[in-house]
């Protein structure tokens, strides 16, 4: 015990636990992988992804996190009080318990699935643990923004290839999907000529195909990838104004465009919303009197915050002007495409059986990880295979899947978050922390990956983890972190 005791040791002060974790947030978007499939994996050889257990790199090295993290509270190294001490943890601890009871009373019989999903769930409790433990160094949080925002340069370039190629570059061992606009299932939307940005439209060109694929960079869907950025370019907006150096400040400019560019090229359109909605916020926020008297602007920060809405500005101009006839096809302003109407359509049939789940399962739900295998019960008419998906809405999935009493534990889980930050005050991290789970939670209402996409779920528990966090940590302190990062 001892010896173990002093290997702990060695590596909690060496950083090598640190230096995991940063590795594990590098490794969120990458979607490296071993899979298991289960008989309702396939239905009539349409691949349904909600019923099928992925195991990915990311997993492990957070597992390994976690372990060795769990040994040292075991030891002593960190303070179990600190770790339990939030009522936003405690209250989703609540939620696992009654998350397994909708399994226990559920009759699916693939359990393993289920109880697989609740294993994720628990390693994401145990994630926002982990956090308000080791977030105690306060440079960390710069830390990890900064390989959230470098990290997504190789997300953006791969994309931009991915788009202007109509196809993907073969990165198989990062788990980049196998995507040609001619392959069923794949996200593209119809325009005549098949154009990609308006200088084809310009110069005449015509394509073989009227439709055009959209990127996905190492992740399963475009709308994940588009998540992704709206997350990391309000990161780098933050790490933009409290950075000093001239190289940093050209740096993240550079990164600012790109993720910009990125968000553009995804053409996810809940993402898009999300990110204006989520900047005017960040301005607000930051503008607020009330807000403001915990932290003060500097000269010099007054100045930058100038200087990024004008690069934001300039920046979504440039991509309005370049892919401007594809937005108004992608939005249905111009045309109202099959594309989009079998989208809505779609989404308000999933709607309708979460409804019918909720009505007639209300205390119980249908039991978690449930929703695709008991949705034919629920549906107004037979589903075609490629319609069985999880609804897209994360408020309507948990009711559905874990009952009225689990949405409730859910809302109110979000709602002591929400509470701490507001009631302990917000500073420059915690605000833009916030800001970036507001987008999320606005995602919520219109998509479901957040909590069933492995990319998607490390996103929410990480952002979760770190604005807790974030909002025992003074100003001044953040300032030395800020000149340490």
């Amino acid at each position: 015990m001892a010896q173990i005791k002093h290997i702990l040791g060695k590596i909690t002060h060496s950083g090598l636990l640190n230096w995991l974790f940063f590795a594990f947030v590098a490794l969120i978007p990458i979607q490296t992988r071993l899979v298991y499939f289960f008989t309702a994996s396939h239905i009539n050889k349409t691949f349904i992804f909600y019923n099928t257990l992925f195991f990915y790199l990311s997993d492990l090295v957070l597992v390994i996190v976690l372990l060795f993290w769990v040994l040292g509270l075991i030891l002593g190294k960190f303070h179990v009080k600190q770790t339990l001490g939030g009522p936003s943890v405690r209250i989703f601890g609540v939620f696992l318990i009654i998350t397994l009871f909708s399994i226990v009373v559920s009759r699916q019989t693939i359990s393993l699935l289920s109880y697989f999903g609740l294993f994720r769930l628990f390693i994401g409790f145990l994630l926002i643990c982990f956090i308000l433990n080791i977030m105690n160094v306060k440079q960390m949080f710069h830390k990890v923004f900064w390989v959230l925002s470098v990290s997504s340069l190789f997300q953006i370039l791969l994309g931009a290839w991915q788009y202007f190629n109509q196809k993907s570059l073969g990165l198989k061992i990062l788990g980049e999907e196998y995507i040609r606009p001619y392959l069923s299932g794949i996200a593209k939307f119809k325009i005549p000529g098949g154009i990609r940005w308006s200088l084809e439209e310009l110069a005449g060109v015509s394509r073989e195909t009227d439709f055009v694929m959209r990127p996905y960079g190492t992740f399963p869907h475009p709308n994940v990838f588009g998540a992704f950025l709206v997350a990391v370019s309000i990161i780098t907006i933050y790490l933009l104004l409290v950075s000093r150096e001239t190289w940093k400040k050209w740096l993240l400019s550079l990164i600012l465009f790109g993720q910009i560019f990125g968000l553009s090229l995804s053409y996810s359109r809940v993402a898009i919303a999300s990110w204006i909605i989520a900047f005017l916020v960040w301005l607000a926020v930051f503008n607020m009197k009330q807000i403001k008297k915990k932290f003060q602007l500097t000269a010099e920060e007054k100045q930058g915050m100038r200087k990024v809405i004008i690069l934001v500005f300039v920046s979504g101009i440039i991509c309005l002007a370049l892919f401007y006839p594809l937005y108004l096809e992608r939005a249905g302003i111009v045309s109202y495409g099959t594309t989009n109407q079998q989208a809505i359509s779609e989404r308000g049939l999933y709607q309708k059986i979460a409804l019918q789940m909720i009505v007639r399962k209300p205390l119980t739900g249908v039991g978690f990880q449930n929703f695709v295998l008991s949705m034919d019960q629920y549906s107004p008419w037979v589903l075609k295979p490629g319609e069985h998906q999880p609804v897209h809405n994360i408020y309507l999935l948990v009711a559905a899947e874990t009952g009225i009493l689990g949405f409730a534990v859910f809302i109110l889980f979000l709602g002591f978050i929400a509470n701490t930050v507001w009631r302990k005050g917000l500073n420059k991290i915690s605000a833009t922390l916030f800001t970036i789970l507001s987008a999320f939670l606005f995602i919520g209402f219109f998509d479901h990956y957040l909590l069933t996409i492995q990319q998607g779920r490390l996103l929410f528990f990480l952002v979760a983890g770190l604005l807790v966090a974030s909002v025992s940590v003074n100003e001044e302190e953040m300032s030395s972190a800020a000149e340490l990062g």
